[in-house]
């Protein structure tokens, strides 16, 4: 290591494939879970009075998947092609995975 890397920040968005893949498959699994787990909280304490029965999974579901809009949305500005490259993979197999144990019922 020269004295130019120690002075550079570290940085989280790395412009690795891997790396993109790596954040496209654990963010909408952690936001999933922590989604779930707030929703049934809400629903089991009974927050809202109104009589509502919280989120359907297939929602919760779609919210993760669209977590990785977040990532994306700041890699595309400091142009890091190889890590949008990685996060769109696992993002698109999801919602390929989502419409099609959900999409029957949008269709019908």
């Amino acid at each position: 290591m020269n004295a130019r890397d120690k002075n550079k920040p570290a940085r989280i968005l790395k412009d690795k494939f891997i790396h993109g893949f790596a954040w496209g498959a654990l963010l909408p699994t952690l936001a999933f879970l922590s989604f779930y787990y707030l929703n049934q909280i809400m629903v089991d304490k009974g927050t809202l009075s109104s009589g509502w029965i919280g989120f359907k999974d297939s929602s919760i579901a779609l919210f993760a998947i669209c977590i990785n809009l977040i990532p994306t949305f700041f890699a595309n500005r400091r142009l890091l092609d190889n890590f949008i490259r990685g996060i769109m993979i696992p993002t698109v197999l999801a919602s390929f995975v989502w419409f099609f144990y959900y999409g029957r019922a949008l269709l019908d």
